[in-house]
């Protein structure tokens, strides 16, 4: 029987994980599952929910998931050193077959992943991997590399971690996969597709219901993507935009109670989810004309998952976002969708 260790820290990456492993005929392997969880206890339902949903079954570790992009804080240094030798501890002699990373973007997971020896495969997390592909750029000749700041990798590497990635024993098994092949192909990193064959599988169909409009809930404000003044805004013009719909909200699992009580004022309804909205879209009785979103990795998902027939995206200002590196990532999540044939890019102010 294979030793499988899988390290995630979101439903999304759990998602995805299950689909690598029933693709391959893995779910039956000895599987150990590491779980990252920021102090939120919606995440850390949704994903208990999800591995239940999925029926997967193995061991599952607990640990508190680390922000690595605090490190400049010493007590954060501190925390994550602790982290990580409590996995070791945890783990210590074990030889894995394969180890499934739930997020290529993670410094914590990259610094568990270089403990252990074994074939790396790297599930997507979302569309943060248009960043990661465009960091990867100039890399494709190394044998070794790594994706993180220079100091990121010192840091660690004084610590006794490595977290560079080696081209010859990775796999990115991804939904993206019409959209990066080609970025990639300087690389000796292999590229399976995630055909959400799992999912597929065990969908539902459900009648279509012309008045109900689906929007997909971001964490704007928790992020600090942007100012909660102008989340308000728009979301008061999106409204208005949807005044003769039902709107049903799906909240992201670390948006905070402030930011939904404005949802709920302009008389939308949210749902309270309990599972991945990839997975709690299907336990509605109904489904939705459209779809509406800022911008989710679920709308790749979903696309890939269901048959959608409309997303509108609604544009958020340049100069209202908050940081350079979310400008920049949005940015490249907008140029993605305007190749989306069932989407409308829609600029409400």
């Amino acid at each position: 029987m294979m030793k499988i260790l899988i390290i995630v820290h979101s439903p999304l990456q759990l998602i995805n994980v299950n689909e690598y492993l029933y693709k391959n005929e893995l779910r039956n392997e000895d599987l150990h599952f590491v779980f990252h969880h920021v102090t939120n206890k919606r995440e850390v339902d949704q994903t208990q929910n999800t591995f239940e949903y999925l029926k997967l079954k193995g061991k599952i570790k607990r640990y508190e998931y680390l922000n690595s992009g605090s490190l400049r804080n010493p007590l954060n240094k501190f925390k994550m050193l602790q982290e990580l030798t409590s996995v070791k501890k945890d783990f210590y002699g074990i030889k894995w077959d394969k180890i499934l990373i739930g997020d290529i973007n993670s410094l914590v997971h990259s610094a568990i992943v270089g403990m252990f020896e074994g074939e790396r495969i790297y599930v997507d997390d979302g569309n943060v991997i248009y960043s990661v592909v465009e960091r990867l750029k100039n890399k494709s000749s190394s044998k070794e590399f790594t994706i993180f700041p220079y100091w990121k990798g010192l840091f660690m590497k004084v610590l006794g971690y490595d977290i560079k990635i080696r081209n010859n024993n990775v796999t990115l098994f991804t939904y993206y996969y019409g959209k990066i092949r080609e970025k990639l192909s300087d690389f000796d990193i292999q590229i399976d597709q995630n055909n959400f064959t799992y999912l597929k599988k065990n969908q539902n169909r459900l009648e279509l219901d012309d008045n109900v409009v689906y929007f997909i809930g971001t964490a704007l404000c928790s992020n600090s993507i942007i100012e909660e003044n102008y989340f308000k805004s728009l979301i008061l013009r999106i409204a208005e935009y949807y005044k003769d719909k039902h709107v049903v909200y799906f909240s992201h699992r670390a948006e905070n109670s402030d930011t939904l009580k404005i949802i709920e004022q302009v008389g939308w309804e949210v749902s309270a989810n309990q599972l991945p909205i990839e997975l709690s879209v299907i336990r509605r009785q109904t489904w939705p004309t459209e779809f509406g979103v800022f911008f989710s990795s679920a709308v790749d998902t979903l696309n890939d998952i269901y048959t959608i027939n409309s997303f509108k995206a609604f544009l958020l200002k340049e100069e209202e976002i908050i940081d350079d590196g979310h400008k920049k990532n949005i940015r490249n999540v907008y140029n993605a969708y305007r190749d989306y044939a069932n989407l409308r890019l829609i600029s409400i102010g």
